[in-house]
């Protein structure tokens, strides 16, 4: 399956505003490179999240709850994205430059064995190539420049917050949830086998 995948963190219970903006990204690099764009929401109160996180546009959504995820830790959110992503071998994973999301990303990337870019401003797909191009601040911020990834996915990027305008709500949901929690996701949700099933967050 590809996809542009964005880890949509959690505050007080709903999502965190940089959702609204990392899911404005995805949406632009899936345009371009012709592609799904879906959300990762881990912790409690997903469910609403979840439903959120389609109204801002977003085609999937992969939930999990375990209390590790509760805390916001760095490890939970890295073991339940490992597992999402070995599940569905997205094109590319977002994530916001917080402090579990500038965290989360190059672990992530670090476990998977592929390339991140930090600190970017913007993102462009190539839909021939399948290759993300990132712009990001180089020589203390006092020039801009662009890198491109190599042919290795996922390709990890780690979004400057406020660098998007967030997408703004839809009127109409649809609503596709893949809960990693439950057993059964392969046969309500059509995916090969269940990210459920493989999700340990203490591996």
């Amino acid at each position: 399956m590809t996809e542009i995948l964005i880890l949509a963190e959690l505050e007080g219970g709903a999502l965190h505003s940089s959702a609204g903006e990392l899911l404005a990204a995805g949406r632009k690099l899936g345009d371009e490179m012709g592609t799904d764009v879906s959300a990762a929401v881990l912790g409690e109160s997903k469910d609403d999240a979840a439903r959120d996180a389609i109204m801002l546009e977003a085609d999937r959504v992969y939930t999990a709850s375990h209390p590790i995820l509760t805390e916001s830790l760095a490890d939970g959110q890295i073991a339940a994205l490992e597992q999402i992503c070995a599940e569905t071998s997205p094109l590319a994973v977002l994530t916001a430059k917080t402090p579990l999301g500038r965290s989360v990303g190059p672990r992530l990337a670090y476990r998977l064995d592929s390339g991140v870019a930090q600190d970017c401003m913007d993102v462009t797909g190539d839909n021939t190539t399948g290759r993300i191009t990132v712009t990001r601040p180089v020589y203390g911020g006092n020039a801009m420049a662009k890198f491109t990834f190599a042919d290795k996915n996922p390709q990890v990027v780690v979004l400057r917050v406020k660098a998007f305008e967030p997408s703004v709500p839809g009127l109409v949901a649809i609503d596709v949830l893949v809960d990693a929690s439950e057993p059964d996701v392969a046969n309500r949700f059509h995916l090969s086998t269940s990210v459920g099933s493989m999700f340990n967050p203490l591996s």
